[in-house]
């Protein structure tokens, strides 16, 4: 489906399967004006039918003419010239089209008072085509300055290299093979490439989710080399060009397009909303894919801190708010969520629990394959957000891409999710009693991070999740009786907590900025009532220590 019947004219086609009586009238009367010359192009066929029509698989013909015949099921006829004939036997007529695969048609240029042409190079880019994701796609924008509606025609086609001089493919035939299986037809694209054609209320503003825009018209290259949209776009309106891609290598492609503006049509590369934009890649690996936030391992997904700077920057204490854009980019397949939280507390530099109530406005808590997009999100200059990036099941490795966009300047960075650049853990059993003590022993002043979790399950779905607390106390004298805390000159408390809790992702002690002397401490986890069962305890620290 890639012949220019002339170099330079607007090449379009029309599947054999849907050419009709109507296409065909269209057709007639272009075609008796002289703005489109026709052509004929053979698929598959059979050895049978090309001796008894003498005509060749995947070929090109050239139609001379087209005419009015009343008494052929479409009410058309089409002269063919077949140039591989004798003189006498190349010209052939055809009312029917169950032998040919594709019409080619080819627009005469001149019908247009205006073309112009954008190259452009589309990298390497082996994501599926379906993928939602469009941040990455090559996009254009088009602008009607009219208080009417106007025709644009725009022809994307992708550049043949100098190397890839397209074999003949009637040669085999010709030789005598007729089967088509083996014809290395070169012109044929072996990339996917699709256009949606969106309307959008801002001018020139670059999509990053193929459904949050409305869609105008989508159009397929079908393993062509080019595709011909024609849009006719409203009084004082946007529409956005979305080229999606699925190619194994760079590629060179052309955007043309062609209308009868007296004045210049507003075409411009798509551009993000806001004036600042940033982008940051990672991944979900074995050790930071936590799932959603059922999940006690939800606060180890990758989290990012986000602060929002107001325009003049040597304010640094107002907060004012500002609506910025969210996205996350992963593999299609992947069901993931980007969500946003105002930093409730210091003490840990990471997100210690899902609550809702900190979420960012404009925030979804939907999932969805392969991209995420919050184009409302609302946040308030000069404070701490912390951006979580998840998948909806634990243990999902694949890569991803945070993008950020915003009116106003702003900083990203990733933090660590770590208790400490030490870490030790270990899992105790209930054993029909409400309280255990961990003893830990620290060899030289250090911070002190601790995490506990009461579950058996990692997901809030599965079991019984009692509440408990946990203090730390400091051991002046060895005590080996475990009912330690009556002999109130042997210890002296640290961290008191009364406060009993059964959050998925577990209690506190501690954190970023806590520092504890050298010596012996016990940590004494309480549950609520007597039971069975098991809990864990990560410890986190600057220097190693020992935990039993």
């Amino acid at each position: 489906m890639d012949c220019q019947i002339l170099i330079n004219w607007i090449p379009d086609y029309v599947p054999s399967n849907e050419i009709t009586s109507s296409k065909l009238k269209e057709l007639y009367g272009f075609f008796k004006d002289k703005k489109i010359i026709l052509g004929l192009g053979t698929g598959k066929l059979s050895p049978k039918d090309c001796i008894k029509y003498n005509i060749v698989p995947n070929h090109d013909y050239s139609v001379l003419n087209i005419e009015e015949n009343t008494d052929t099921l479409l009410g058309y006829e089409l002269t063919v010239k077949n140039p591989w004939l004798n003189n006498g036997e190349r010209i052939f007529k055809i009312s029917e089209f169950e032998l040919f695969q594709v019409l080619y048609v080819s627009w005469n240029p001149k019908i247009f008072k205006t073309k112009t042409q954008k190259n452009f190079i589309i990298p390497k880019n082996q994501t599926k085509i379906q993928n939602r994701g469009v941040s990455k796609c090559q996009q254009y924008s088009f602008t009607n300055p009219l208080n009417q509606p106007i025709t644009v025609w725009c022809l994307s086609e992708e550049f043949l290299k100098p190397n890839q001089v397209s074999k003949s493919r009637t040669s085999a035939a010709i030789e005598g093979d007729s089967s088509n299986d083996d014809i290395d037809d070169t012109n044929k694209s072996k990339n996917k490439m699709e256009i949606l054609w969106y309307y959008t209320d801002h001018k020139f503003e670059k999509a990053f989710n193929s459904d949050y825009y409305q869609l105008y018209k989508k159009k397929v290259s079908d393993g062509s080399r080019f595709i011909l949209s024609k849009l006719e776009i409203a009084a004082k309106s946007n529409v956005l060009a979305v080229i999606k891609s699925e190619n194994s290598k760079p590629i060179t492609n052309s955007l043309t397009y062609f209308h009868d503006l007296d004045c210049a049509l507003e075409v411009e590369k798509a551009k993000p909303r806001y004036q600042f934009f940033k982008e940051v890649s990672d991944e979900w690996n074995l050790n930071n894919s936590g799932g959603n936030w059922t999940y006690s391992t939800f606060i180890k997904n990758p989290q990012f801190l986000l602060t929002v700077f107001n325009k003049d920057t040597e304010d640094n204490f107002t907060s004012n708010p500002v609506g910025i854009q969210l996205s996350l980019n992963t593999n299609e397949h992947v069901k993931a969520n980007l969500l946003a939280f105002e930093q409730e507390t210091l003490k840990f530099s990471f997100i210690t629990q899902f609550n809702p109530k900190s979420l960012v406005p404009g925030i979804s808590l939907k999932f969805e394959d392969g991209q995420i997009f919050h184009p409302n999100a609302v946040v308030s200059t000069n404070k701490r957000y912390i951006i979580v990036a998840s998948t909806y099941n634990p243990k999902v490795l694949s890569p991803f891409e945070i993008s950020v966009n915003s009116p106003n300047n702003f900083t990203i960075s990733k933090i660590s999710t770590s208790l400490g650049l030490y870490q030790k853990s270990l899992t105790l059993q209930w054993a029909n009693s409400n309280s255990k003590c961990v003893r830990m022993e620290i060899p030289r002043r250090s911070t002190l991070a601790i995490n506990v979790i009461a579950q058996n399950s990692e997901s809030q779905k599965d079991g019984y999740r009692p509440s408990i607390r946990a203090s730390l106390y400091r051991m002046e004298r060895e005590v080996y009786d475990m009912s330690f805390t009556n002999d109130l000159n042997s210890i002296t408390p640290i961290v008191i907590n009364e406060k009993f809790d059964n959050s998925v992702s577990g209690i506190f002690v501690g954190g970023n900025d806590f520092e504890v002397n050298s010596g012996v401490y016990f940590l004494q986890v309480d549950r609520f009532e007597t039971g069975t069962g098991n809990f864990s305890v990560e410890v986190g620290s600057t220097y190693p220590i020992t935990v039993s």
